[in-house]
């Protein structure tokens, strides 16, 4: 059970949680193929995604680098398709018009400024520094957070203890007054509770877990009436 009395600060997840990052992937993957003159079906655009976040769940359980994938998830994306291109231009492509996307999710916008006028706000995020930051500014979610806590920029990722050692470091918060708010089981949820910290799960589609999570939640909506 969640006591919001005893709240002071919120860790919170950037994509899937506060922006759509599928709909910036989208646009961004869009854009790639563009340059290279080439179309780009929504068969191609699914399966990247598929690819994507299998990538991610690797990387997030320690089992490839960042940099493979980078690069790996373009080039079995290509193979798939039998494109003679090279993911490491495609890579950089991609990093590039990644940044120049950002949307917010439903109620989010409305919901994080009401939640920056009760509590301390600190965004975690996994990803690269120049995409999320280029991204947090033009959101101007940076106007309104205490701080902004990014992966590649600490030199480890969520659900690392390291990760979240650094983050409490610079905030000298105690866990107990801390809430992180997330989608991921992986990365957020997981974290956060080997970590000892209350947990809410962002749950929009409604899934299942055998994890201790503290809330389960599937819209800003919730988030605003379980905290405010």
């Amino acid at each position: 059970m969640l006591n919001k009395n005893d709240i002071n600060a919120i860790f919170i997840d950037l994509d899937e949680t506060i922006l759509d990052f599928k709909k910036s992937q989208c646009q961004a993957i869009k854009k790639c193929f563009n340059d290279f003159n080439l179309p780009c079906s929504n068969d191609m655009i699914n399966r990247y995604d598929f690819i994507n976040d299998n990538q991610w769940k690797l990387y997030e359980l320690g089992k490839t680098s960042k940099e493979e994938l980078s690069i790996n998830r373009f080039k079995l994306l290509f193979q798939e398709f039998n494109l003679d291109l090279d993911p490491v231009q495609m890579q950089k492509k991609y990093i590039k018009h990644l940044g120049e996307y950002s949307y917010y999710l439903y109620g989010a916008k409305k919901g994080i400024n009401i939640l920056a006028k009760k509590y301390l706000i600190y965004i975690v995020t996994n990803g690269t520094y120049s995409v999320q930051i280029n991204r947090i500014k033009q959101s101007k979610l940076d106007r309104i957070t205490n701080d902004i806590f990014i992966s590649d920029k600490i030199g480890f990722h969520k659900p690392e203890k390291e990760f979240f050692d650094y983050c409490f470091k610079k905030t000298n918060l105690e866990k107990e007054n801390v809430v992180l708010i997330g989608d991921s089981l992986t990365s957020d949820i997981k974290g956060g509770i080997e970590y000892n910290l209350k947990t809410i799960w962002f749950n929009r589609n409604n899934k299942t877990t055998n994890l201790p999570i503290t809330a389960n939640v599937k819209s800003w909506y919730e988030i605003i009436q379980l905290l405010i």
